[in-house]
C-alpha cells in the first residue's frame, strides 16, 4: 500500500508551480523590454541614415543645377522642390524632406549658399528631435 500512495504523491508533484511560472514570465518581460528598446534604436539610426542619404541627395541636385544653369548655384532649398526624386522623403514624417537652412525639424535637409559667387554651398540635415547630423558636404572645387 506505501507503494500506491507514493505513485498517488509523485501525480500529484508533477508540473510546474506559480512562483516558477511567474519566475519564467518576469524573465521573458524583461527579454522582451530589452528587445523593443534596442528594436527603436534601430530603427531610430536607420532614418538618420536616410537623412544622410537624402543630404547627399541635395548635394547631387544642387551640384546638376549648377552645372544646367552655367555655374550659378540655386537659391534656396525650394528651388529644388519640383526636381526632386520621388523617393527623397522625410524618414521620420512621410512628409517632403526639403526644409528651411535655418529651421530644420526632424527629418529634413536644408540648403544654402554664399551669394557671393565664391561657390560655397552648405547642407544640413536634422535627425531624431531635429538635431543637426554630423555631416559635412562641400563643392567639388
Amino acid at each position: 500500500m506505501s507503494e500506491r500512495l507514493r505513485l498517488v504523491r509523485l501525480k500529484d508533484e508533477s508540473g510546474f508551480t506559480l512562483v516558477e511560472m511567474m519566475v519564467v514570465l518576469v524573465i521573458m518581460g524583461i527579454l522582451a523590454a530589452i528587445a523593443i528598446g534596442g528594436h527603436i534604436n534601430l530603427r531610430n539610426n536607420a532614418r538618420e541614415a536616410s537623412v544622410k542619404a537624402n543630404m547627399h541627395t541635395l548635394q547631387i541636385m544642387v551640384e546638376e543645377y549648377c552645372t544646367a544653369h552655367d555655374g550659378n548655384y540655386a537659391a534656396d532649398t525650394y528651388t529644388f522642390t519640383v526636381e526632386s526624386p520621388r523617393n527623397f522623403s522625410n524618414p521620420f514624417s512621410g512628409g517632403n524632406a526639403l526644409g528651411n537652412y535655418d529651421s530644420l525639424t526632424e527629418g529634413e535637409v536644408g540648403y544654402d549658399h554664399d551669394t557671393y559667387g565664391s561657390g560655397v554651398y552648405r547642407i544640413r540635415g536634422a535627425g531624431r528631435g531635429g538635431t543637426l547630423l554630423a555631416l559635412t558636404l562641400t563643392t567639388g572645387t
